[in-house]
């Protein structure tokens, strides 16, 4: 199974990308994976978001599997591969949101290749109705599925734990964390401290340290 994992970084976010970044390498090299860095102006965000879309649509021509990620997060159990995640029958796959009201989050999302691009299309083709939302494609994606039973069908959902877990509910072998709802500089800082604690993907413990419980966050 050829995957590909792409990510977006920016000017805005040199610092997290030289703290993330090799952390997502390192994962990929660990299953013979690609990693891809995409250039994404986020202060432009609507007037190179298609493009981006359209680069997912071309990478899905060279791969069977694609998985985008967003900066900031880390691999935090390198002995997950997303063969266990993702399922020989998915097409779509992204996780829910399990700290607050709104449901799913798709800074973390894998696609098959050759069953998800009719999807894809039509968030191209939705441009207009969602690029003045609050999270843009996340909340028409949610409105999609709710919406339309083809989409419904296409994108499995599963929980945070499975592959988008925040920090204050991550635990010791869960997959991925995502630092969200945080500033850039709590980002980066949670980012350190997390790879200070647990370097290279192995799901233990055995720092000494004070206290009963790391300082995650």
């Amino acid at each position: 199974m050829r995957v590909l994992i792409r990510s977006n970084w920016s000017n805005n976010i040199q610092e997290l990308t030289a703290t993330c970044a090799p952390n997502h390498r390192a994962y990929c090299k660990r299953w013979g994976y690609d990693y891809k860095l995409n250039p994404f102006d986020y202060q432009n965000y609507n007037k190179v978001v298609l493009e981006d879309i359209k680069g997912l649509l071309e990478d899905l021509k060279s791969y069977d599997v694609v998985m985008t990620i967003g900066m900031d997060t880390l691999f935090m159990n390198h002995n997950i591969s997303v063969r266990d995640v993702f399922e020989p029958y998915d097409s779509v796959l992204v996780a829910r949101e399990e700290t607050g009201w709104w449901p799913i989050n798709n800074d973390v999302m894998i696609f098959k290749a050759g069953h998800s691009e009719k999807l894809i299309e039509r968030m191209m083709n939705d441009f207009d109705v969602w690029k003045q939302y609050p999270w843009r494609q996340q909340t028409h994606l949610w409105n999609l599925i709710q919406e339309e039973k083809w989409v419904k069908d296409m994108v499995r959902l599963v929980p945070a734990k499975t592959m988008n877990q925040h920090p204050t509910k991550w635990q010791l072998g869960d997959w991925i964390v995502h630092f969200y709802n945080m500033s850039l500089e709590d980002k980066l800082a949670n980012a350190k401290n997390m790879l200070s604690l647990f370097p290279d993907g192995k799901p233990v413990w055995k720092q000494k340290m004070d206290g009963v419980r790391p300082g995650v966050i």
